[in-house]
């Protein structure tokens, strides 16, 4: 394999906790990628990745596992296994995974996200580390760049 390739077990990779989102860090520069951000991220029964905007790329994020609702310039739409949402930069977006139905097993959804640059697993580092609340988080994902320091 060449020197910039990886290939990860399932399971690898670092894992960043935020409250009722962790989020398994897949591909950044400490693992030798230095363009590109990847990740898997857990949200647990009614969590949410509240309203934010990439302003300097776009992002994709694949559905794993679950249901919930994809948030995208303000529109809502329900989302399960296997859906692909594209969010172009600039533009506002969040998740929320369902709620327990009534009666009915609590289950998480799960997303696969990848993100055009490498600054983005730093600022989740960055979030978990500091307990940022909903306004800070829209703040930082703005201000991501090239040059965020991983």
């Amino acid at each position: 394999m060449p020197s910039d390739a990886l290939c990860l077990s399932a399971g690898d990779g670092e894992v960043v906790s935020l409250p009722g989102t962790p989020n398994l860090i897949l591909v950044d520069p400490p693992n030798g990628q230095d363009g590109l951000s990847a990740g898997i991220e857990t949200l647990h029964p009614g969590a949410a990745v509240p309203i934010h905007v990439h302003d300097h790329a776009d992002e994709l994020v694949i559905i794993l596992r679950g249901r919930g609702t994809a948030v995208i310039d303000g529109r809502r739409q329900s989302v399960a296994q296997g859906d692909v949402i594209f969010i172009p930069k600039g533009v506002p977006h969040g998740f929320e995974a369902d709620q327990p139905r009534f009666g009915g097993p609590a289950s998480s959804m799960q997303t696969l996200w990848v993100f055009p640059r490498s600054g983005l697993a730093g600022v989740l580092r960055d979030m978990a580390n500091g307990g940022f609340d909903s306004d800070e988080v829209s703040h930082i994902y703005r201000e991501i760049t090239d040059d965020h320091p991983e």
